[in-house]
């Protein structure tokens, strides 16, 4: 929410524009700012997705429905910015560019660098997507209005972050859109759109009279003014880093960002990151606090047309929570018991690593190496979660 606010407040600072900022929560736990909440009106079953989905998931799949909300509202022009995004300019730009295109996408790199020195390396933007959802821009015209309905479709059930089904939540999809329409969409070489962690090593920001400006790393001519950063894996807690996930980008590595990051910061602490930050996210747990686990959601998300007229899937006196419950599969209402289940920790990763090798080489041995290959060629197919629906019994046709 923090985030959001900053959002609005910098892209108010330099747009006249109605600002809305949907909510991908339940309100009623905590008093929040004006908001636009979930209604059922214009995103059917949209418990079911929350349930289903985890919170990146959740958050990205009710995008194409707001924007279809904003269209039927009258509204000629969107644009959606997610809200770890801050506005340094005008969007006008964007705007303009709808006037002859129905949606405007920028792609992760615009750059082809031979000898790719990239913080996101290339084989991630292909998994991921080649256009980066954080940014689009519709126009609410027959393309605009198609792709919407038919990003609505996609979303409502196959908006997993799930690589080995080719699946990044909503962002993976939209790389069919310049093949179904390549005359209507408007694949943007502005570099100062969605200035990031993953196209940083292609660009110089740098100043003129105090306005932050880009310009193409390896042809200087080519400036752009910076209309705004995507502040992906910034934490204000972690001040001098853009991607606290990345040590390599800092205000020491890379100068000309700190002025962006102080401002940034400065933003969301005003806005209340501290409160906001402590809020717990309310579809991650059932009525009565009990923790939904990832396993949980995938197992419904594998039964879901049996248990979606089971009643509401939060409700701990539901069809949903009684079949897990029935079949030994909720751990309880401690976070930290749970946090401690779902965490990898980097420095354990090694540590856990060695004692697995040890025990495929000790099962390698007794069991002997033809057999150990049909064991491991078995274990791949179980490691998605879905594929655990032999822990449920109880549903009809089993």
């Amino acid at each position: 929410m923090a985030q959001a606010l900053s959002l609005k407040e910098s892209t108010l600072r330099y747009n006249d524009v109605d600002f809305f900022i949907y909510l991908s929560d339940d309100k009623d736990q905590e008093s929040l700012p004006e908001v636009v909440t979930l209604d059922e009106s214009w995103i059917p079953h949209w418990k079911e997705m929350a349930f289903k989905y985890d919170l990146v998931e959740f958050s990205t799949s009710i995008k194409p429905f707001c924007i279809t909300h904003l269209f039927d509202q009258g509204y000629e022009k969107i644009v959606y910015l997610d809200p770890d995004i801050y506005v340094f300019n005008s969007l006008d730009c964007i705007f303009d560019a709808l006037d002859k295109k129905s949606i405007i996408l920028t792609p992760h790199c615009c750059l082809p660098i031979n000898d790719f020195d990239g913080y996101i390396p290339e084989e991630v933007v292909s998994a991921v997507g080649i256009y980066n959802l954080g940014f689009v821009a519709f126009k609410n015209d027959l393309v605009g209005q198609t792709v919407t309905k038919w990003w609505q479709t996609r979303l409502k059930n196959k908006c997993y972050n799930e690589r080995s089904e080719g699946l990044f939540v909503d962002q993976k999809w939209m790389d069919f859109i310049p093949g179904f329409f390549p005359n209507e969409i408007s694949i943007s070489n502005h570099l100062g759109l969605n200035v990031a962690l993953w196209n940083i090593h292609e660009r110089i920001i740098f100043y003129e009279n105090k306005i932050p400006m880009v310009k193409n790393r390896f042809n200087e001519s080519i400036r752009f003014p910076l209309v705004f950063f995507h502040f992906s894996g910034y934490d204000p807690y972690y001040e001098t880093l853009l991607d606290k996930r990345c040590n390599g980008v800092s205000v020491i590595s890379y100068p000309d960002l700190k002025p962006l990051i102080e401002e940034y910061r400065e933003s969301e602490m005003k806005n209340q990151y501290d409160k906001y930050h402590s809020l717990r996210y309310s579809f991650n747990n059932y009525n009565n606090g009990e923790y939904i686990l990832p396993l949980q959601r995938r197992l419904y998300r594998v039964y879901e047309e049996k248990l979606k007229n089971k009643g509401n899937p939060f409700d701990d006196e539901g069809g949903t929570y009684q079949l897990f419950k029935k079949n030994k599969l909720l751990l309880g209402k401690s976070p930290f018991e749970y946090k401690e289940v779902m965490s990898y920790k980097k420095k354990n990763k090694n540590k856990n690593l060695k004692k697995m090798h040890f025990l495929l080489k000790w099962l390698k041995n007794i069991i002997g190496l033809n057999s150990y290959l049909l064991f491991i060629k078995v274990a791949s197919q179980v490691v998605k979660l879905e594929n655990h629906k032999f822990l449920v019994k109880g549903l009809d046709n089993d």
